[in-house]
Order: structure tokens, then sequence, then C-alpha cells
């Protein structure tokens, strides 16, 4: 049954100091006698498994100069930007040292004209 469940989720059979199975199976047999082998499959099972990683990196900082808006949407006035800002990054508005929004913005805007990157100057 342990064996079935394997196939179902595509998952592999990992054996330790056991003999071979005694059936065939569609599912990945990784066998072993050493531990430190064993070890580093399971480590390289687990890795392929989990989720990608994402890397958080600031690319840039602003101070927040002025809010205008209703609850819907708000505009935000920025000043003091070092770095670039793009319209298709993910941004996060801190308040000191916690966060209080984070997410895409609607659109960037110099002077009332749309852009899609400023940066200093």
């Amino acid at each position: 049954e342990d064996i079935r469940a394997a196939e179902g989720i595509d998952a592999p059979i990992i054996l330790f100091n056991v003999p071979d199975l005694k059936f065939p199976t569609t599912a990945t047999v990784l066998k072993h006698n050493i531990i430190y082998d064993l070890a580093t499959d399971i480590s390289n099972v687990i890795n392929e498994k989990l989720p990608v990683n994402y890397v958080k990196k600031v690319v840039g900082k602003g101070k927040v100069a002025e809010i205008h808006g209703d609850k819907k949407r708000k505009i935000i006035g920025v000043n003091g930007i070092t770095g670039t800002m793009d319209v298709a990054q993910e941004y996060r508005v801190n308040r000191g040292k916690f966060p209080v929004w984070q997410g895409r913005i609607a659109s960037l805007k110099f002077k009332r004209e749309d852009i899609l990157v400023t940066s200093p100057g």
C-alpha cells in the first residue's frame, strides 16, 4: 500500500539496509547501505520538492512625503529616492522598522506623466 501511495504522488521509495523490493514499481527506488549516502539522497529529494526560495533585495529607497486618496486608492508622494523604482517591482512601505503595506503599485508618475522606471536626479 505504501508503494502504491509513492507511485501516486511521484515520490521516491528509499530503502536502508533492507532487501530489494519483491515486485516491480514505477516509483524511483533509492537503496542504501551507508547512512551518509542515505542522508545525502534524502536531502536531495527534499530540496527538489521544496518550492523556490525567493530572496528579497532592496533596490531603492524613498521617504514618504505625502499620502492622498481614499480607502480604495492611495496616492503616495515620495522624496529622496536612492536606487531605482520600477513599476514591475513589488514594494513595501515601513513605518519605522515595521511593514504597513506590501504589494505592487498601479502606476508610477513624475510630474503627472506616467513613467516605468525612476532613479535619483
